[in-house]
Formats: C-alpha cells, structure tokens, sequence
C-alpha cells in the first residue's frame, strides 16, 4: 500500500509543473528589420518587397519584429551601419545576376555573420516566394544548421480557405493589360502593354456567404493607367480620377471573373464606367 503524505504530492506536483513549462515553453527571438539592400530596384519595387518581408516577418511565431527602416522605401546600406551585436539584425539583398537571373541573400546579424543566398529565374519569383520558406531559412540560421531549399507545403483549395495567397501568381486577361501579379500579404502590381506599372492592394470580402475579390489601384494618377482613352484626355482626365478597381467572383483556382471601374470615352465626354473583364491564370 503506497501512502502519500503532502510534501511527497507537493513535489510531485512542483515537478510536474517545471516539466510541463519546458515542454511548452518556446524561445521568442527579438529581431531589428532593416529592410533591402540593392541596387536594382526603383522605389516603387523596394518599397513592395520592403513591406512584403516585414509582414511576413511579422506573422512567424515566436518573432518579435520591430521595423528599423527611416522610411517605408528606404534604402538599406549595411557598409554605411555598425549593428549592434547583442541583437538579432535582419536585412535582405536583392540583385540581378545577370538578364535572366536574380540573387537573394537573407542576413541575420548578431554575434556571428549567418546567411542564405538563393538564385530565381525573375525577380516576381522572390516576391511571390510563400512566408513559409522565409520563416524555416530564418529558423536554420539561428539554430546554425546548413540550409537546404524547402520546398513549399501543398495543400487542398477550397472555396472556404480563400486568400491572397490563393490568389498569388501571374494573371492575364485584358486586352490592355501584360500582366497582373499578385504577390502573397495582399498587394501586387499590374503592367501595362504601354509599360506603365501599377500598384495594387487586393482584398477578400464576404458578402451573403459569397467571397469576392476587391483590387484597387494604389498607385499615383498616371494617363497611362488609361489606354483606351486619346492620349490627351487620359492626360486632362487622370489628375481628378478615382483609383481603378476591380471586383471579382472567384470561378475556379485559375479563372477570376467579374466588373471593372475605370474610364472610358462616351459620346466624346470621359465618364465612369463599368466593363466585364476575366483573368486567367499564367503558367
């Protein structure tokens, strides 16, 4: 017959507790985002890919993120910095290898010098690279293990786990447009075959049950932005326009269809109108 008397249950029961912080316990690592490094990108793309990795920073566990950049399209120059040593630094550079390659280096900074550079066919690759791979690269440097590539997760699509990283790729469709890229995080750019580029947000709305797509321009007037008008009256027209927007039904993972606002010529006068567009998928 085993007795147990209150000392015995009161270091089992201390023991237990200790076992059970360790078991659940999970290092939170503090790190200071400085932003990009490079000299190939214009503001426009630096600040996209700047706040691209600051969100994705933001959203891996056991990341504590505080954003260091002056501005939000602020050039990092690391030989320019003395980087404090006692703290975990975190920078990115970007540069093209040659005209049809892009490197990447991921830098983490505290007592040691770690870092990854990994090679892309284009520069949309980095940007749509999903958070999962940014966060395991991160998590092998500080445990200091030789990185490997990761290879992205598959996972089933369904109507109810719609994102914008569902959304994320290359899209086409318009007979004005190149391209569309939607980037995971919820923003993207379109170019124009006139080879203006326009940046854009992307959202996911629910209405009635329904999920619908919202794209809205989120870049300066520019004339360009309207190609179906004459060129002087896109001029005249895009100082006072409203931002270009599209509003989507999702038909399957790899057709979007639904309304576009914008500008168009009417009776010699430039009104708002409404046009039935559909994207497809680019392989």
């Amino acid at each position: 017959m085993i007795v147990f008397c209150k000392k015995n249950i009161f270091s089992f029961l201390l023991i237990l507790f200790v076992f059970l912080v360790k078991i659940n316990a999970q290092e939170v690592y503090n790190i200071s985002y400085y932003g990009i490094s490079t000299k190939d990108l214009d503001d426009n793309m630096l600040q996209m890919a700047g706040d691209l990795f600051y969100s994705q920073l933001s959203e891996i566990n056991d990341f504590s993120v505080e954003d260091k950049r002056t501005t939000v399209n602020s050039l990092f120059n690391p030989d320019d910095f003395n980087f404090d040593r006692d703290k975990l630094s975190f920078y990115i550079d970007i540069s093209k290898k040659d005209l049809q390659s892009w490197l990447m280096t991921l830098h983490l900074i505290s007592d040691e010098d770690l870092s990854i550079t990994k090679e892309y066919f284009s520069l949309y690759k980095i940007l749509m690279e999903p958070k999962s791979i940014l966060e395991k690269s991160l998590k092998d440097l500080l445990k200091n293990k030789k990185v490997q590539t990761p290879i992205p997760e598959s996972s089933p699509i369904s109507k109810e786990s719609i994102s914008t990283e569902f959304l994320a790729g290359t899209w086409t469709g318009e007979p004005s447009i190149n391209k569309v890229v939607i980037l995971r995080g919820g923003r993207g750019f379109v170019i124009f075959n006139n080879g203006a580029s326009m940046n854009v947000i992307i959202n996911i709305q629910t209405k009635n049950d329904k999920q619908t797509v919202n794209i809205i321009q989120n870049s300066k007037p520019n004339a360009s932005f309207f190609p179906e008008l004459p060129r002087q009256l896109a001029l005249e027209s895009a100082k006072n326009a409203e931002p270009i927007s599209w509003e989507f039904n999702i038909i399957n993972k790899d057709s979007i269809s639904g309304v576009k606002k914008t500008l168009l010529e009417t009776n010699g006068s430039v009104e708002t109108s409404f046009v039935n567009v559909e994207w497809k998928r680019k392989d």
